[in-house]
């Protein structure tokens, strides 16, 4: 496989690793402080059943062991920190984690919040051109990283096995305002060069997408080196087996730094309304004009969103999902509180009968009358 072709020349020493002035004052305070006696620099550039492979100034990697009061929550270290380490010969001790610049966080199974990675300039998101396809899951993605200071960046990848990605690009656009949009394939190389402006030295991407779209085939076309394994999709729904088990810190050739990513099947973004208020902004500014201070969208008198799915200039699958991923992030407010629960299903199921009804007077209209 042909290597990816660079314009860039790499940063050198903390630097090539992503450490800039934001990291430099904590380091700087701690020095003053006489807090970091006998302590190096590193980022974490793996993790493997609480041990961490950090990476040093000039490019050694070697293994960490956690403190205990670093293993709960927030504090346990992700791929992407900064970390201050207590080096013994070939391993060493994680002591401290640098407050973080930016981060991305999910819900995990349980309610809480598992960050996926730290200290990021850029999430490409990856989906491909083919049936994988999906809006509805690239507005999660969106979701995730409204608010968080991470620049989204949305990559269509397989191009080379579509005859026209025009639509498919136009319906991403669509939903995806002011978001730059790249159609790429990575087992031919094509449209790479675009990616630049977002893999320069010293800044971090993260790689985020579900199985099968590609991603370490793409991670292997940058580095110019087949280091990932990748694994043909099933031909009758374009899926693939996860062939990342991990997550894991790359250095590209031009001196961009890579975090790559397991594919996400479950993907409820830690964001809550915040997030939900900014992926959906369109939604938010209709608001203002509909009839009923507190209207919900769904079928009031009124209703400004509903006007504009009714004329055709806002998606109603788009809408739904809006409500779908709404409904999610209060029920998850709720786990915990057996009575809030409780309240929030009967509430939910009043609301389904009443959505049903909506729907199906909206159908009426459309149909005129019958």
């Amino acid at each position: 496989m042909g290597m990816y072709k660079s314009q860039t020349t790499p940063a050198s020493g903390l630097n090539g690793w992503g450490w800039n002035r934001y990291f430099e004052e904590q380091w700087q305070a701690l020095l003053a402080e006489g807090a970091v006696e006998g302590l190096v620099r590193a980022r974490v550039s793996g993790l493997a059943a609480g041990i961490c492979r950090v990476v040093l100034e000039q490019g050694e990697e070697i293994l960490v062991d956690t403190a205990g009061t670093l293993r709960g929550n927030r504090e346990r270290a992700v791929v992407g920190d900064w970390a201050l380490i207590r080096r013994d010969g070939e391993r060493g001790l994680l002591v401290r984690l640098l407050t973080r610049r930016t981060s991305l966080s999910r819900r995990d199974p349980a309610g809480g919040e598992q960050v996926l990675a730290s200290n990021l300039d850029t999430a490409l998101l990856m989906t491909s051109l083919n049936q994988e396809l999906n809006l509805r899951r690239l507005e999660r993605y969106f979701t995730l990283t409204a608010g968080s200071g991470v620049t989204p960046v949305v990559l269509l990848s397989k191009l080379d096995l579509v005859d026209n990605s025009a639509e498919a690009l136009k319906s991403v656009q669509a939903i995806a305002p002011g978001v730059p949009v790249l159609s790429i394939s990575a087992e031919q190389g094509l449209g790479l060069e675009a990616l630049e402006a977002w893999l320069t030295p010293g800044q971090t991407a993260v790689l985020l997408g579900s199985s099968g779209v590609g991603k370490s085939t793409l991670v292997n076309r940058l580095l110019g080196e087949e280091r990932l394994a990748t694994a043909p999709v099933r031909e009758h729904d374009d899926r693939g087996r996860h062939t990342t088990t991990g997550r894991h810190l790359l250095r590209l050739p031009g001196g961009a730094l890579l975090i790559d990513t397991p594919g996400l099947r479950e993907l409820l973004p830690w964001a809550g309304e915040a997030g939900l208020a900014l992926a959906f902004s369109e939604i938010g500014e209709l608001a203002p004009q509909c009839r009923f201070r507190d209207c919900k969208h769904q079928g009031e008198p009124g209703c400004a969103v509903q006007a504009e799915v009714d004329a055709g200039k806002l998606d109603a699958a788009r809408l739904e999902n809006y409500h779908r991923l709404g409904r999610e992030l209060e029920y998850e407010a709720t786990r915990g509180d057996k009575a809030a629960e409780a309240k929030y299903r009967r509430a939910q199921k009043r609301l389904h009968g009443s959505y049903a009804q909506i729907q199906a007077a909206s159908r009426k209209r459309k149909g005129g009358g019958k």
